[in-house]
């Protein structure tokens, strides 16, 4: 997702059968507490002591989608060399703690 065209183009993670322009004005990125599968499309916290952790998936919501508070059913992800995004659904992820988020241990 290169630009702002392409990401308003895209499905609305919680309600797929519009788009992000279809649903309203913005582009809302929403971390969710869930294990990202790829460092592309996801969120960290840069705030740890210099300890690598596990970056969160997200997922693109419309305003429509947003405002009615709808449960978020995909997110997105990309591969390092892949040509384009793709949508995981959020139950295929594993959960995100402090816990588990530590990568290569401490």
């Amino acid at each position: 997702m290169d630009n702002d065209e392409e990401l308003f183009n895209r499905p609305c993670c919680c309600d797929p059968t519009h788009t992000i322009r279809d649903g309203g004005k913005y582009i809302n990125i929403v971390v969710l507490n869930k294990k990202a599968l790829s460092k592309y499309y996801s969120a960290s916290d840069i705030w740890l002591d210099g300890k690598l952790r596990q970056p969160r998936a997200v997922a693109i919501v419309c305003d429509r989608c947003l405002v009615a508070k709808l449960e978020i059913l995909y997110v997105y992800c990309r591969d390092n060399d892949g040509p384009a995004p793709f949508r995981v659904p959020v139950c295929e992820l594993e959960d995100w703690t402090m816990e588990n988020s530590l990568v290569g241990g401490e």
